[in-house]
């Protein structure tokens, strides 16, 4: 299980990076908030300026290798900084396979964990394993329970899943078996709920002590959000609220359980999609071939082979013109028309023209003040630059590669080298690096000659450019940095 869950991780993150990098119809993507677009033009720094501590290299025994996932900060006030990549639903994910430790905040080293393999803290608890058993250790390294589980899932809401042999139940962050291991399947507890299987009967929902709240449920029920679950039975899918009342039936091929405006979609007889509401109402009938979510109060739609725009009430506001159309951000959305792109507001009005040879959306990627720099990345001829939401090149178009505005700034890339722009057409860290990436709690890493390390906002050096490997970790307040085979820890403080 955790195995598969490494593959995925693998292909989330390779997809995540290529869209970053390449940004191709980077508007057909979900914008990251629902507020209302503020352009803001300015860099927004954290206060102060970034110091590091000495590098403390983590010694491993024989046969032993440390990396950034097998490493955990413990910080004095008890919570643990955690170096693996997140969890996926109630799947952890490892990416080491290797022994780790905890470390004190100066990079001394608190507690080894001589285990087979090690997980993310997640509720304060990871998920260790040793001679094919699994268990858990709390922040300070303490074994939580004996080795005698097969499996054990993360803690959600105070109950963890365990299996012993074929068996299924749940116990308590004190090792407590709370809910018998007698069931075949269990899934994890979501809003005082967990669906379970038993003897070949149909399933039920349980809540936290046990007691059946949803019984005979006809399939296979899924985890609760915002009071919905889908239901799955012989590929199809039905509905269901926390009271166990049927609000679709079990008759749609696909039903997402993510809402945007109010609305998610569903997909009825393979081919047509429409809309549900927060209450499971189909609001909009399944009858389009290909739709995206909505936002700003529009979602696009595929009819008779072209892109258009309805509102939540279902109504074309906006008629099929388009061979592509894209999410709107900062009140406008890229189209694509007779090959080419360009931008419409609400209304459906040109108001930068259909002329590029691809774009970006206008970003919406969040500042640390909250506000949104109103530029979208465009390209033509081969060449990138930046316009606003006037259609106007605020950058030019002279650039082989560029990312999106994160914290203020973009990376470019001309002449096989990296520096970065501001949203004001200033280029304020030199094109002298030979990979640069996003800033995030006012760093980025940065690569030059084969050696890397990060930088700030303001393009002073944080990490010394001397490493084989550098990563910013827990929000900016610690780097793991490798040399050769050997990783080390620094601290990172802003006075």
């Amino acid at each position: 299980m955790k195995q598969k869950a490494k593959k995925y991780v693998s292909l989330a993150l390779a997809f995540a990076m290529s869209a970053s990098l390449l940004g191709s119809l980077a508007g057909c993507e979900k914008p990251e908030s629902d507020d209302a677009g503020i352009v803001s033009t300015e860099v927004t720094q954290k206060k102060g300026t970034p110091v590091v501590s000495d590098v403390i290299w983590l010694a491993g025994e024989p046969g032993m290798q440390f990396d950034a996932s097998s490493v955990f900060v413990l910080r004095s006030d008890g919570t643990v900084a955690d170096f693996d990549w997140p969890y996926y639903g109630d799947e952890v994910v490892s990416i080491s396979s290797g022994k780790g430790c905890l470390i004190d905040p100066e990079g001394q080293t608190l507690i080894p964990l001589d285990y087979d393999e090690i997980y993310s803290f997640h509720n304060g608890f990871a998920t260790v394993t040793k001679d094919g058993k699994e268990s858990f250790v709390d922040t300070k390294g303490r074994l939580v329970i004996p080795f005698e589980y097969r499996v054990v899932g993360t803690f959600t809401e105070g109950l963890a899943r365990v299996r012993k042999g074929e068996k299924w139940g749940f116990i308590d962050t004190t090792g407590q078996v709370v809910i018998p291991l007698e069931y075949d399947f269990v899934d994890r507890f979501s809003e005082g709920l967990a669906f379970v299987l038993k003897n070949g009967e149909n399933g039920c929902y349980l809540d936290a002590a046990g007691n059946v709240r949803i019984p005979n449920v006809d399939g296979t029920g899924s985890s609760f959000r915002d009071g919905l679950a889908v239901v799955y039975k012989d590929g199809k899918q039905g509905l269901i609220d926390t009271a166990g009342q049927e609000l679709l039936p079990m008759e749609y091929d696909n039903i997402r359980d993510r809402f945007y405006d109010g609305l998610a979609q569903v997909t009825w007889r393979i081919l047509f999609t429409g809309y549900i509401d927060t209450t499971g109402k189909v609001v909009i009938a399944p009858e389009y071939l290909n739709c995206r979510d909505f936002s700003e109060g529009l979602a696009a739609v595929k009819k008779d082979g072209k892109w258009g725009y309805i509102d939540t009430e279902g109504q074309m506001v906006i008629s099929p013109e388009f061979a592509e159309a894209c999410d709107f951000s900062n009140g406008l959305a890229a189209v694509k028309k007779d090959g080419k792109w360009g931008y419409i507001d609400s209304k459906g009005k040109t108001v930068i023209p259909l002329e590029y040879d691809d774009c970006f959306k206008f970003s919406r990627r969040f500042d640390f003040n909250k506000t949104f720099n109103g530029l979208a990345a465009v390209e033509k001829d081969g060449k990138w630059g930046y316009c606003n939401t006037k259609g106007q090149l605020v950058i030019p178009l002279e650039y082989d590669r560029v990312r999106d505005f994160s914290e203020g700034l973009a990376s470019v890339k001309k002449d096989g080298k990296y520096g970065y722009y501001n949203a004001k057409g200033q280029l304020v860290i030199p094109l002298e690096y030979d990979a640069a990436y996003d800033f995030f709690e006012g760093l980025a890493t940065v690569e030059k000659d084969g050696k890397w390390g990060c930088i700030d906002t303001t393009g002073q050096v944080v990490i010394p450019l001397e490493y084989d490997d550098c990563q910013i970790h827990d929000n900016g307040r610690f780097g793991i940095v490798r040399k050769g085979e050997n990783w080390g820890v620094c601290k990172i403080s802003w006075q």
